[in-house]
């Protein structure tokens, strides 16, 4: 696993044509490594592409207690802290400015390596797709896309609120394009994330959001991986073809 800035990364294969990069953010229960052989089983083989590099952090070594049944009990290896899994929790704006930081530093080392924002893509599974819209929604708003799954915003969050006082200053400004999927067991959770995507949507973002009726949960399945690869070569096309 490599250092990248203060994160560590697994890399997916490198070649010398590859123009772009994609940061996949793992989610809660999840790892750079756990995440990188989900994929790859779901794909039945490597998750990459000849022109983009795909890269695994390691969420940094947050700490904190969580409300259970059993109590409190411990997490660790998260994007952000979180008082309950309900979206209209107030935001930890210490642990996301954090990791926001963290993840903009990688965004930077690519930049470094002649990678240009447009052809980078930040997206991830449950909080590492939260944290994505964080990252790039605020910080990082020339690159190419985002993408999320089962991850949700507050209507009132600080994502939105960023984006209205841009749009202010320069309503002709231009925001990544949004891929928002979701399952549909859990109503509320689906009802949440569409909510997020309305909220996007309402403030001209270009979103699309899908709901794969065979999703039970909020699982990855082989068929959301198919569809996330043709999006990502359409925000960033392969120049060899």
């Amino acid at each position: 696993m490599a250092a990248l800035s203060n994160l560590k990364c697994l890399i997916s294969r490198e070649n010398l044509h590859q123009v772009g990069t994609l940061f996949f953010l793992h989610g809660e229960g999840y790892t750079a490594e756990s995440s990188r052989t989900l994929l790859k089983s779901l794909c039945s083989k490597e998750f990459d592409f000849d022109h983009v590099r795909v890269i695994y952090p390691q969420a940094p070594d947050i700490s904190y207690k969580v409300p259970s049944r059993f109590g409190e009990e411990e997490e660790k290896g998260l994007w952000y802290e979180r008082g309950s899994y309900s979206p209209s929790t107030l935001e930890r704006m210490d642990s996301i400015n954090h990791s926001c930081s963290l993840i903009s530093q990688l965004v930077d080392l690519e930049k470094s390596r002649g990678i240009p924002l447009d052809k980078i893509i930040i997206g991830g599974f449950g909080m590492g797709g939260t944290i994505a819209m964080h990252a790039a929604y605020r910080f990082l708003t020339d690159i190419a896309g985002v993408f999320a799954h089962s991850s949700t915003l507050s209507p009132k969050s600080i994502v939105f609120e960023t984006i209205r006082k841009d749009l202010e200053l320069n309503k002709d400004k231009k925001f990544p394009a949004l891929w928002m999927w979701n399952g549909r067991k859990h109503k509320n959770w689906l009802r949440w994330a569409a909510h997020t995507a309305e909220c996007f949507m309402d403030l001209k973002i270009q979103t699309n959001f899908q709901v794969n009726y065979a999703m039970q949960g909020q699982e990855i399945i082989p068929d959301e991986m198919i569809y996330l690869k043709e999006w990502v070569e359409q925000m960033i096309p392969d120049p060899q073809r």
